[in-house]
Formats: structure tokens, C-alpha cells, sequence
């Protein structure tokens, strides 16, 4: 992508890492977003099977999402961001770092996939030698590109419709193969 003008993440956005937890037997169980969580969805929604871990309030109510919140992961599989799209109360674990925009001139959707795309070379600048690591500093010089909201928007919209028909396909493929399986099994076992 070739733009003329950047902004860095920090100045569009604020960071607070995931909470560290040991559960409570008295308090409310609430869902939490895991690595794992982040690395197998793009989205997460109230229909999002998630774990549950069991708080006071005061100690999780600091870490709720709000709806078109980020989350990234920063250890175990740096760079895996997901977009936050529920309404149940849910929180975010210790091993991700929340993004909340706080410019009103960037699409989260935009963020999510420009942060999909900058993902190799958030892997190539995080710490550690053994297991990557992410820091919020990493996050905070990612440079977005200035780009008007309804140039992010037409560009959210057509990676959202190839997502959208790349998971139809999949979807076919895997019925065609249950479809072959079942007449194979057919045709030559039965």
C-alpha cells in the first residue's frame, strides 16, 4: 500500500493490557477473550463461544469491552487482533492488549485489517527469543495511513466481502467432501 501521510496507532487510540486473574469462587462469572479466542476469530460476538471465569466485579468491571473494541494478542501468537462486536459483558485476558479508538475518524474494521496486515512485521519487532512478545509500545508507533473514513470504509467493505466469500467456500468445499466421503463409503464399503 503506498500512502502519503501517517498517523501512529497512539494518536488514534488508547491501550490497556488484559487482566491477570486467579478466579473467585463468590464472584460473577463472566466471559473472557483467550489467545486462543484471538487466534481462530477476526470477530467476536455474543454467540462466540468463549470461556468463563468466575470474579468480583470490581476486580474485572476495568477490563469490560465495548463494542467495536480491539484486542490483540501479545504473547503465544503476537499480532492476532480481533474485533469485539457483543454486548454480553466480556473481558479480555492478561496475554492481549486492548485497542480503544478514540478518533472518531477511523473505522475499527479498517484498523482490524490494516493490523491483519502489518501482522510480519509486528511478529519481526516484538521481544523475546523463544516466545514473541508484544508490548503496547510496539502498538503505539504502528503507523496508520491518514486516508478519509469513506475510503476506509469501501476498503473494509470489500475485505469483509472476500472474507465473507472465502468462509462461504470453505464451508462448500468441506459439505463436498462430506458429500464424497458419504458415496464412497457407499458405493465401495457398505
Amino acid at each position: 500500500m503506498n500512502y502519503k501521510e501517517f498517523i501512529n496507532l497512539q494518536d488514534i487510540a488508547w491501550f490497556k493490557n488484559g487482566i491477570n486473574y486467579k478466579e473467585d469462587s463468590t464472584g460473577e462469572k463472566v466471559r473472557i477473550i483467550n489467545v486462543t479466542n484471538l487466534v481462530s476469530n477476526d470477530f467476536i460476538y455474543d454467540h462466540t463461544e468463549l470461556s468463563q471465569v468466575q470474579l468480583s466485579f470490581e476486580k474485572f468491571k476495568s477490563y469490560l469491552l465495548k463494542e467495536n473494541d480491539l484486542v490483540i494478542s501479545r504473547s503465544a501468537s503476537p499480532g492476532e487482533p480481533i474485533l469485539f462486536k457483543g454486548k454480553k459483558p466480556t473481558i479480555y485476558s492478561g496475554f492481549s492488549i486492548l485497542i480503544r479508538l478514540i478518533n472518531k475518524d477511523y473505522l475499527p474494521l479498517f484498523i482490524l485489517y490494516y493490523l491483519n496486515y502489518y501482522k510480519r512485521n509486528i511478529i519481526n519487532v516484538s521481544d523475546g527469543t523463544i516466545f514473541k512478545n508484544l508490548n503496547q509500545q510496539i502498538l503505539k508507533e504502528i503507523q496508520i495511513p491518514k486516508i478519509k473514513k469513506t475510503q476506509q470504509g469501501a476498503i473494509s467493505k470489500i475485505l469483509l466481502d472476500l472474507d465473507n466469500k472465502i468462509e462461504l467456500n470453505n464451508k462448500i468445499n468441506n459439505n463436498l467432501e462430506e458429500l464424497a466421503q458419504t458415496l464412497y463409503k457407499h458405493w465401495f464399503v457398505d
